[in-house]
């Protein structure tokens, strides 16, 4: 017999990184028609040796013991049950019984290679996936900064390897080839960073909508201030942002043919970094002890 369960979360928030999916993930899960796990990153699709869980494990306990709250069988069921796709699905269980629209949020799924992707939809057929996209210099430079922060260095090296996991969360392009080629269109929501500030308004309510909630008013849910930023006032050297310009700018051009505006904005400040003079600077940032923490 089929149980409210078996189809796991109505939505997962697959990414990118660094690209403001902790804010989305909060102004969702603070809709009256909205569940979400009390742990924001499952980690269950991309995690075979469950390094993540077990850290995750730890927060949360600590989380409990610091607030004096005891573990909910929901915390139980996470981190003592057997992890397999059952055990996955039945973590939604809770909103599902309350005829609620259930999601998760976990931005390493988009680096997923098909087996993964194929996985999820093994999982539930019908899910709908959200990715939000960043400026790829700008997304880059948030996860550095905050990379270092979390390190506790006080100096940010900004040499990267083109084929490095850093800059494939960036290549945006190959992301949404992939995600098309495994789900059909009206899964699949691409939506930008930019309008957190712009038009958080019309984000929420696009997202909403494209899960099947009626927004209502949504301006109550949205997180007050900055969430989980990284980069405060700081900017990446001249050198870092032209490099990374030029490795993103083709890709870049041709994802302006499908989605008009963000990427726009982004290929145009690319093109003209590039045709700026190339100043003369060292490719590492200092960044003093006092200084611009995230």
């Amino acid at each position: 017999m089929s149980t409210p369960a078996a189809k796991g979360p109505h939505f997962i928030i697959i990414g990118a990184h660094r690209s403001g999916t902790t804010w989305l993930h909060r102004a969702l899960g603070s809709h009256p028609s909205v569940w979400v796990p009390p742990v924001k990153e499952l980690h269950y699709f991309d995690d075979p040796t469950n390094k993540r869980f077990y850290v995750h494990m730890r927060k949360r306990f600590k989380s409990n013991f610091a607030e004096r709250r005891l573990a909910t069988l929901w915390d139980i069921r996470y981190f003592l049950g057997r992890r397999n796709d059952n055990w996955y699905r039945r973590l939604f269980e809770p909103g599902r019984r309350r005829g609620k629209i259930t999601g998760e949020a976990t931005p390493s799924y988009s680096t997923l290679g098909a087996e993964g992707l194929e996985h999820i939809k093994a999982v539930n057929p019908d899910v709908k996936l959200i990715y939000i996209m960043r400026d790829p210099i700008e997304r880059m430079w948030s996860a550095m900064r905050n990379a270092s922060s979390k390190n506790k260095k006080r100096k940010i090296k900004t040499e990267y390897d083109v084929d490095s996991e850093r800059v494939r969360k960036s290549s945006y392009l190959r992301t949404i080839n992939a995600l098309e080629s495994h789900f059909n269109s009206d899964q699949l929501l691409f939506c930008f960073f930019d309008d957190v500030k712009a038009n958080p308004v019309g984000l929420v309510s696009s997202v909403l909508r494209f899960i099947g909630v009626e927004p209502g008013d949504v301006g109550p849910l949205l997180p007050k201030g900055a969430v989980n930023s990284a980069t405060g006032s700081s900017k990446p050297p001249p050198e870092f942002e032209r490099g990374l310009a030029a490795l993103h700018l083709p890709w870049l051009r041709e994802m302006c043919e499908r989605f008009p505006g963000a990427p726009e904005v982004w290929r145009d400040r690319y093109e003209a970094l590039l045709k700026a003079p190339s100043p003369d600077l060292e490719m590492t940032e200092t960044i003093g002890a006092t200084g611009r923490s995230a």
